[in-house]
C-alpha cells in the first residue's frame, strides 16, 4: 500500500512539474506573460478576462483547451487522492468529524478544480466576444473555491505533521 501511496504522490509531482515548467510557460507566451485563470487565486473580473482572451491567440486557445486541459484534469485527480491519502496516514485514528473531513474536503477540492476547468474551457473555447459576466463570474468563483479549499487542506497537513512531529518527540 505504501508503494502505491508513493507512485501517486510521484505521478502528481510529475504532472505539476510539467504543468508549471513546460505547458503554463508555453501558455504565458501566448499571452504576453498574463496569469493563466486557474492560477489567480482570488480570481477575476470580466476584464481580466477580456484582456487575457484578447491577448491568447487562436494557436493559444487550441493549446488551453488540448494540451492544458488535459493534465490539468490528470494532475487534479492525483492532487485530489494525494490529499485524501496522506491527511489517511497522517491521522490514524482519527475522530468521526476528521474522517469526514479527510474524504470530503479533497473531493470538494477536486470538484472546484474540475468546475473551473470546465468553466474557464467556456472562456476560452467562446473568445474575447463569447465572454459574459455570468460566466466570467461563475469561472473567478470556481477558482476562488479551489484555492479557498487547497489552502485548508495544505493547513490540515501542516497541522498533522507537526502533530506527528510532536508525537516522535514525546
Amino acid at each position: 500500500m505504501k508503494l502505491l501511496y508513493w507512485a501517486v504522490l510521484a505521478i502528481m509531482a510529475g504532472l505539476y512539474a510539467v504543468l508549471l515548467l513546460s505547458t503554463a510557460p508555453t501558455l504565458a507566451a501566448y499571452t504576453g506573460g498574463l496569469p493563466l485563470f486557474d492560477l489567480r487565486p482570488f480570481g477575476y473580473s470580466l476584464a481580466d478576462a477580456r484582456e487575457y482572451m484578447s491577448a491568447l491567440s487562436r494557436a493559444g486557445q487550441s493549446y488551453y483547451l488540448t494540451r492544458w486541459f488535459a493534465l490539468d484534469m490528470t494532475f487534479l485527480m492525483f492532487l485530489t487522492v494525494s490529499f485524501m491519502s496522506t491527511l489517511w496516514q497522517l491521522y490514524r485514528r482519527p475522530a468521526p468529524a476528521w474522517r469526514v473531513a479527510i474524504i470530503v474536503l479533497p473531493l470538494l477540492y477536486g470538484g472546484f478544480d474540475a468546475a473551473e476547468n470546465f468553466r474557464v474551457a467556456i472562456l476560452v473555447s467562446g473568445g474575447v466576444d463569447g465572454l459574459t459576466q455570468a460566466n466570467v463570474a461563475a469561472a473567478s468563483l470556481m477558482t476562488q473555491g479551489k484555492f479557498v479549499v487547497f489552502f485548508i487542506l495544505v493547513a490540515m497537513v501542516a497541522a498533522g505533521l507537526v502533530r506527528r512531529q510532536r508525537a516522535k518527540a514525546a
